[in-house]
């Protein structure tokens, strides 16, 4: 393994460290396994992270990366980027949700390089938006902002209140902070940020922790709803009843063993089925696997477990890299 990998596995393995001392402020699922003590956790997240960029993680099951079809700037549908990002073309509008398309060392030498290859946007013909849930650096790259900035200049930002990037990525048409349970309109589509089990830290050595959110988009009569990464917990019921109910949900569900030492920022499969009950979605598209070595679980057991656990009235689309599904109404 190269020294750039090395360090950059070092740092994430010190930032992992310092995240565990530091906890969400949201209540979690009250029949989650305890938590290790923070030093056995701290402990723990650094062999975990370790692990991650010395590549020891299983990668059977990845998904395969295809080329993006017309679906891709068709209305009425979302594409899976890999890990948690998508396409979202809804009411009139085109955004992308945390986007992970370049090499960048910081992400992906960190993150034990892709499993899964990132897809061919150059057939995208419009972009109005890019929203950022928080700021890991699994979720915020620099080379992709930039490169989507200058190439969609009219397109704005969104971020979590608190996430302004600094020094700025520069070439959008506007950054727009939003807070949980505030909205802001895309021509047609109410773009609501809803709260998230979770928190964000940019840099290894950071202790100011950074607010992570969920999205819920709404227009055309059609609803979806983004996980980003979250736990599990009583909130998504009242998201539920607040915002929902969806056509689509788009569910976080890797990162999640050993429990011990991530369900205070992560939920199971399990619980992410859990949660779409809770919101009130009849389907599913699972994200946050099978791009990077994240966790112990290799991405066919944790895609396995997932519709196992929606064999109860879920509709679970698992796409290819590239893959599109269709927003079909209730």
């Amino acid at each position: 393994m190269g020294r750039r990998n090395l360090t950059a596995g070092l740092l994430l393995a010190c930032a992992l460290a310092i995240v565990s001392c530091a906890r969400p402020d949201l209540p979690r699922d009250p029949e989650a396994p305890a938590l290790a003590p923070p030093p056995l956790q701290m402990v723990g997240l650094g062999a975990l992270a370790m692990g991650t960029v010395m590549r020891l993680w299983c990668a059977e099951g990845a998904p395969e990366t295809i080329a993006p079809t017309e679906a891709l700037n068709t209305q009425g549908t979302v594409t899976w980027l890999g890990h948690s990002g998508f396409v979202i073309q809804l009411a009139g509008q085109s955004v992308i949700v945390d986007p992970i398309l370049t090499e960048g060392a910081l992400t992906t030498a960190g993150l034990g390089g892709r499993i899964a290859a990132a897809p061919d946007l150059s057939g995208l013909a419009k972009l109005d938006a890019v929203i950022i849930s928080h700021n890991d650096n699994d979720h915020l790259d620099r080379p992709t902002l930039r490169a989507l900035a200058e190439r969609f200049p009219e397109a704005a930002l969104i971020l979590p209140e608190g996430n302004k990037l600094s020094p700025p990525v520069r070439g959008f048409a506007e950054v727009i902070e939003l807070r949980a349970w505030q909205s802001h309109k895309l021509g047609a589509l109410e773009v609501t940020a809803t709260p998230a089990i979770h928190f964000g830290r940019r840099a290894p050595f950071a202790w100011r922790r950074s607010p992570a959110l969920g999205m819920a988009f709404s227009g055309d009569g059609r609803r979806v709803f983004f996980s980003g990464d979250t736990a599990y917990g009583p909130v998504f019921a009242e998201i539920g009843e607040r915002l929902g109910p969806f056509d689509l949900a788009l569910l976080s569900i890797g990162t999640s063993r050993p429990a011990a030492l991530v369900n205070d920022q992560h939920m199971t499969p399990e619980q992410a089925v859990r949660l779409a009950s809770d919101i009130g979605a009849r389907r599913a598209v699972p994200h946050h696997y099978g791009t990077f070595r994240t966790t112990p679980d290799s991405p066919a057991e944790v895609l396995t477990r997932f519709k196992a656990a929606a064999e109860s009235g879920l509709d679970v689309v698992a796409l290819p890299v590239g893959g599109s599904t269709c927003i079909a109404p209730h």
